[in-house]
């Protein structure tokens, strides 16, 4: 017996549809946009949650607020944007 190997189609269900699908891109491009803007804000210098947090531990503070976090972060922005145009994509065809 031959078996199919053919993709399922759009309504063989586990998909997320059209509108799931939007939902992620414009999630994707918000996240994105967030992590990619935030280290950069003074928002990120004058966080009361993470200056009391932190406070203890100045080596950690002064990592946090060092240019090489703020970069990982602001990558994992553009990973996120990159992701959510490859999402746009399908969109298209």
């Amino acid at each position: 017996m031959m078996q199919s190997t053919e993709a399922p189609g759009p309504q063989a269900g586990g998909g997320w549809g059209r509108l799931g699908r939007a939902a992620l891109v414009v999630l994707g491009i918000e996240v994105g946009l967030l992590l990619l803007a935030l280290p950069w804000s003074p928002l990120w210098d004058h966080n009361p949650l993470f200056r009391r947090a932190l406070s203890g531990h100045p080596a950690i503070l002064h990592a946090w607020l060092s240019g090489y976090v703020r970069g990982a972060v602001a990558s994992l922005g553009l990973l996120n944007l990159w992701n959510a145009a490859s999402e746009i994509a399908p969109f298209r065809s």
